[in-house]
């Protein structure tokens, strides 16, 4: 399955690599997740797949996969680690023409996300609402006059919607000032976490800023917060880009060329040496010293070449660390290859 967050074009993706809105939403009359017993959360999942039967839709049971296959899903950024690593009966809704993701019997018994390329949360939302209202209308959501909608996890209560950007920061990260920029988002309500967000540690220089509140902000105004703020420190990631750009133009360069050059021969390569390299190879796209090679071209590889998805990509082959780490290089090289 080709990843629809991956092939994409979008505005201001030299900073912003994508957009999300999910909700979380359980079902009237059903217990939440800690407290549903397996005859009633068999019974729930049917009744929510039995809206998915259109071919508009994927539907992939993850109960029966292999560890590695449901792992490669949250690479992509399809799932939460959390619903990957899940037992007993859960599955994943794809629509890729709508870019939407929905995760069937996760901490809530429905966490619905749509994915957009680039600076896109408005698109997201719209889609996103479009599927939450349809399935309202045959499910009947858990909804409390002064509570708002009723989650597993307090922090979900109100509109429980999180609405995140995420943000490639390689100027903000080398001029050592991610610390300041965590500390503007705390002071209005918004967090800053890892590529798979809560949890995740910073890699890649990419960051997911999200909404931290939910109750007492409607969905307008936490969309209008993040938008504000992403706007704000686009301005500043580009600046600070141009100003290393301009203080030591060589030294950007040098680093920029030699992981570009160990992208195009290395035979070796952890997934950890990737993350670095991948930083100054999307940093080299974006200020415009590579050429011939693109977005479309390295981001798909943020998923593409993590352990899961090798695994699932080359089988057998690719279970041993070192030989995992030999078929991360060609697959690199062959990408790169591709673009000539």
């Amino acid at each position: 399955m080709n990843n629809f967050l991956f092939n994409q074009s979008g505005p201001d993706r030299d900073v912003v690599f994508s957009s999300r809105v999910r909700f979380a939403r359980n079902v009237k009359d059903y217990p939440f997740s800690d407290r549903i017993d397996l005859p009633s959360q068999k019974e729930l999942e049917q009744k929510i797949l039995a809206l998915y039967d259109s071919e508009e839709f994927t539907v992939l049971p993850f109960e029966g996969l292999g560890a590695a296959e449901a792992l490669s899903y949250a690479e992509k950024l399809l799932v939460s680690p959390e619903f990957a690593a899940a037992k007993g009966p859960h599955t994943l809704v794809l629509n890729e023409k709508e870019c939407l993701s929905v995760m069937v019997c996760e901490e809530d018994h429905i966490r619905l996300q749509c994915l957009k390329n680039g600076f896109a949360l408005d698109e997201a939302f719209e889609a996103a609402s479009r599927e939450e209202a349809r399935l309202d209308a045959s499910l009947s959501f858990s909804f409390d006059d002064t509570l708002g909608y009723l989650t597993h996890c307090p922090t979900n209560l109100g509109t429980g919607m999180r609405a995140s950007v995420m943000l490639f920061f390689p100027a903000i990260t080398t001029c050592g000032q991610i610390e300041s920029v965590a500390s503007y988002l705390s002071k209005i309500g918004l967090t800053l976490r890892g590529l798979h967000g809560e949890h995740s540690s910073p890699e890649a220089c990419m960051f997911q800023m999200s909404n931290r509140v939910t109750l007492g902000l409607s969905e307008e105004e936490t969309l209008k917060r993040i938008k504000e703020a992403a706007s704000r420190l686009i301005e500043q990631e580009r600046t600070l880009r141009k100003k290393l750009l301009e203080t030591d133009p060589t030294a950007i360069r040098d680093r920029i060329l030699r992981s570009y050059g160990i992208f195009r021969y290395a035979e070796v390569m952890s997934s950890k040496e990737f993350l670095s390299r991948y930083a100054d190879v999307r940093f080299g796209i974006a200020a415009g010293i590579l050429s011939g090679i693109d977005y479309n071209t390295v981001d798909p590889l943020l998923a593409d070449v993590m352990p899961a998805s090798l695994i699932c990509a080359f089988g057998e082959r690719a279970e041993a660390d070192k030989e995992r780490d030999l078929l991360r290089s060609a697959v690199i090289k062959s990408a790169l290859n591709g673009q000539q």
